[in-house]
């Protein structure tokens, strides 16, 4: 049965302790409605107590809304106390790091309300190794090949162990309703497209036990890895210096690492600096040290908007970014948007009034695979786009370089998108597949204007 499989998992990790406060994260699917219903089930056994939080992220419209009157209604019928909270200003270009941050900017808050509370999540271990999946071939460091942890400070997930089809069949047989998200159908988004394509070929190959076979083997990698990397632990605690929530390095004592040690050396300082998981790939490393040995004294690398490094001298320190989150906004025909010192203006033409120029701060553009509204924000990490005029990609941070663009600056410079794709640097460089030619049917302006009083 499956609640004595998430309890025995509950055991092992020791995910619950008598008087803990657990509060359940329900989005109102059916692995956060199972996980609730085994909670409840389980307060009175294991001592503890139990509340829901259900966050609105505001980006499907009325379907989002929906999901909150469910949640609030199950609680309710359930006699659990729910209390919900609300996203404003992101849509579904976002961007994944962004809704993160701010959901578990959120979850702090709430897990603030109560004493000895924890936040439980009902990550499953199809979960497990769709990670697994997309960190191995986004060439993930050592350590984002652990995937997601049982624990991890005051968040537990005490469904881990469970497979999809046993959630579902679980609901299914104590007939518990639940919603369906319509996003998990859409292929564009990675998860998605392995969990259609990839993990049931995979079923298919390796026969209906292959998720009991990739976690025993999963296990023993966390075995193995755990042992040595704690080994590397005691050698990183000589060689830094660290207050509550910075870490500094002499670079000599880094570029001494082997690029293994400089992986693990890297998830280390982050520990201390940002509470999320920030999965760190062999260019990460590679970038960030020759960051290390080349940068001169001020200079600053930023690893996402949450997180950067500044080079002193000899010595380099990690600092949390608390004000220069990735900002959004949306930009409709006909509209002007503030964005930081600058105003920003689109409006459909007739290709009548077309006229290029030398002015940087105007382009016009081919909006015959524009999806509107489009979707400003600032700079972040992995960003690349194809120049006009250039051949190829090119990656964000090189165009900045090559146009001397300093480190600061770039953080503010907007950049417009459409369906995840760079369509104009501001004020700077379009991208060349959304140039104006003879075969385009739907022609935008778009203007980008200095407000210095802001």
């Amino acid at each position: 049965m499956l609640i004595s499989k998430v309890t025995s998992f509950i055991s092992i990790h020791k995910l619950i302790s008598p008087g803990d406060h657990i509060i359940a994260a329900v989005s109102g699917g059916a692995d956060s409605v199972a996980m609730l219903y085994l909670l409840n089930d389980l307060k009175k056994t294991q001592n503890f107590k139990l509340s829901v939080f259900h966050l609105n992220h505001g980006i499907r419209d009325k379907e989002s809304d929906n999901d909150e009157i469910f949640v609030a209604h199950l609680s309710e019928s359930m006699g659990v106390e729910c209390s919900i909270q609300r996203l404003s200003g992101f849509t579904k270009e976002s961007g994944e790091n962004a809704l993160r941050n701010a959901r578990y900017k959120k979850f702090e808050e709430e897990l603030s309300k109560f004493k000895n509370s924890k936040i439980a999540t009902a990550h499953h271990l199809n979960d497990q190794l769709e990670t697994f999946i997309m960190r191995m071939f986004k060439g993930s460091g050592t350590r984002g090949l652990l995937g997601i942890p049982a624990i991890r400070g005051k968040y537990i997930r005490p469904m881990l162990s469970c497979s999809k089809q046993e959630i579902l069949d679980f609901c299914k047989s104590g007939r518990f309703e639940f919603r369906e998200d319509s996003t998990n159908f859409e292929e564009d988004k990675l998860r998605n497209n392995i969990r259609k394509n990839i993990t049931p070929l995979l079923g298919q190959i390796f026969g209906s036990d292959y998720l009991d076979s990739f976690n025993q083997a999963f296990e023993n990698y966390k075995i193995l890895y755990t042992e040595y990397c704690n080994k590397n632990i005691h050698g990183f605690a000589k060689i830094i210096s660290k207050n509550k929530n910075n870490v500094s390095c002499k670079a000599e004592d880094y570029l001494h690492l082997t690029d293994f040690q400089k992986s693990q050396f890297l998830e280390y300082c982050f520990s201390y600096a940002y509470q999320l998981n920030f999965n760190f790939s062999n260019e990460h490393i590679k970038e960030f040290s020759q960051f290390v040995k080349n940068a001169g004294s001020g200079a600053v690398f930023k690893f996402d908007a949450s997180i950067f490094v500044l080079k002193n001298r000899e010595l380099f320190t990690f600092y949390k970014s608390e004000n220069n989150a990735i900002i959004f906004r949306e930009l409709y025909a006909g509209e002007n948007v503030n964005f930081g010192h600058y105003s920003i203006g689109l409006k459909k033409v007739d290709r009548n009034v077309v006229k290029f120029s030398n002015n940087k701060n105007v382009e016009f553009i081919c909006g015959d695979s524009l999806d509107l509204p489009l979707i400003i924000r600032n700079w972040k990490y992995g960003d690349s786009f194809y120049p006009i005029g250039s051949k190829g990609r090119q990656k964000l941070s090189d165009f900045f370089v090559n146009n001397k663009v300093d480190k600061i600056q770039k953080t503010k410079i907007p950049i417009i998108t459409t369906k995840n794709k760079i369509v104009w640097i501001a004020g700077m460089r379009l991208d060349g597949r959304f140039k104006v030619d003879d075969k385009t049917k739907i022609i935008y302006r778009i203007e980008l204007k200095y407000d210095d009083t802001k």
